[in-house]
């Protein structure tokens, strides 16, 4: 293929007699894209909370954000992370109208039927499906960090829109980018 001349980017092209494959643009038409969303459990992290201060929208309070996975309907009962709060969904907006149910990975606003506090960072979840909280957990970490990450330092992890303190207690390995080879700890 060559983009500088186009050949076997749209169709095939003659300067590539040996060359007896789809072009770029077939192959990207019809190649299969895996789906790897969980529309199981249930997590919609606020980005914002929605209060508009005007007459005609006096009672108005969303939160607006993209579910991560699940799906949110009218009527679910809810539960709003890290403070507990329970309510229902009262209604689920897409793109300003309301609508039967919202997916992952979908930005909507959620309305809820109780006056309760959230705020932006907490997540919704399922009343029925409450996420694991862990206080220690490991991760697979790509450092871009100007410093070299260590062992025993204190850092600010941001978790969707909340940022937390974390001390790294202890590095594994380290992931050779290109081999994939796990290489000793620094």
């Amino acid at each position: 293929m060559s983009a500088i001349n186009g050949d076997n980017i749209v169709e095939k092209s003659a300067s590539f007699p040996w060359y007896d494959g789809d072009s770029l643009l077939e192959i990207l038409e019809t190649v299969e894209v895996a789906s790897d969303i969980n529309y199981t459990d249930a997590r919609f992290p606020v980005q914002y909370v929605i209060r508009p201060q005007s007459e005609e929208l006096h009672d108005y309070r969303g939160y607006a954000g993209k579910i991560i996975s699940g799906i949110y309907k009218k009527g679910d009962k809810i539960t709003v992370q890290p403070s507990g709060l329970q309510s229902t969904i009262s209604r689920v907006e897409v793109e300003g109208k309301e609508v039967e149910q919202g997916f992952a990975p979908q930005s909507v606003v959620l309305h809820i039927e109780d006056d309760i506090d959230v705020s932006r960072g907490d997540l919704i979840v399922h009343s029925n499906q409450h996420p694991r909280v862990e206080k220690e957990f490991e991760v697979l970490l790509c450092w871009m960090g100007n410093k070299p990450l260590e062992a025993g330092s204190k850092y600010l992890l941001q978790v969707n829109s909340k940022t937390v303190k974390a001390v790294v207690k202890e590095i594994i390995y380290k992931l050779n980018v290109n081999s994939l080879e796990q290489e000793p700890a620094p």
